[in-house]
């Protein structure tokens, strides 16, 4: 079987164009007639995704995943400090980040 690569890249290309083109809309022309309820409901998405991804990513074997030993809890729990003390996601991550790399480099 002989995959048509020049179709694969337009059903990409087009998806992801369209995607862009909802969400362009969205942001661009809905901004200024929202009312401030739905903004603030609307700006808890971002750190819900974050969340549901860490916790998968941390969790992914069930209850095998709670070990000492488990690198990526010790990297949550310095995340949360960190986002709690600075409330800040860009340095968050980083720090998260920071601790799964050391441990990977140990």
């Amino acid at each position: 079987m002989q995959i048509d690569y020049i179709k694969v890249w337009t059903v990409v290309i087009l998806s992801g164009l369209i995607t862009f083109l909802i969400r362009y809309f969205f942001i661009q022309f809905l901004k200024d007639n929202i009312n401030e309820s739905i903004k603030e409901f609307l700006s808890f998405i971002p750190p819900a995704v974050l969340s549901a991804l860490v916790f998968y990513g941390v969790f992914n074997k069930g209850i095998d995943s709670l070990y000492l030993s488990n690198y990526r809890i010790w990297a949550m729990i310095v995340a949360f400090f960190i986002s709690w003390k600075f409330k800040n996601m860009l340095l968050t991550i980083i720090g998260g980040m920071s601790i799964i790399w050391f441990f990977n480099w140990l």
